[in-house]
């Protein structure tokens, strides 16, 4: 197998993946009238959760993304993808 057909194998599991995430990170937003009414949410815990989202994406993904970049993890996107499955996943079964 030459070395061109690996990366682009590489670049292609790389760039689907990031499709998921994307297509999960604008999940959440959707169904913010879904969690409210089933939920009983007010508008400020569903501004909670959107804030607690924020912070999420806007901090600590930089500050995993630095410490991945310096200690190699091949592994480290597909575990992150299981997780946010999960996590979505028990969203979707949470009574209360």
């Amino acid at each position: 197998m030459n070395r061109a057909r690996v990366t682009f194998g590489i670049l292609a599991a790389i760039s689907f993946c990031h499709l998921l995430n994307d297509m999960l990170q604008s999940l959440l937003p959707a169904i913010y009238p879904l969690l409210k009414s089933q939920l009983a949410l007010t508008f400020g815990q569903v501004g909670l959760i959107t804030l607690t989202y924020q912070i999420i994406a806007s901090l600590l993904q930089p500050l995993i993304g630095h410490y991945t970049d310096r200690r190699v993890q091949p592994y480290s996107l597909a575990v992150g993808m299981w997780f946010t499955f999960a996590v979505m996943l028990l969203l979707s079964m949470a009574a209360s």
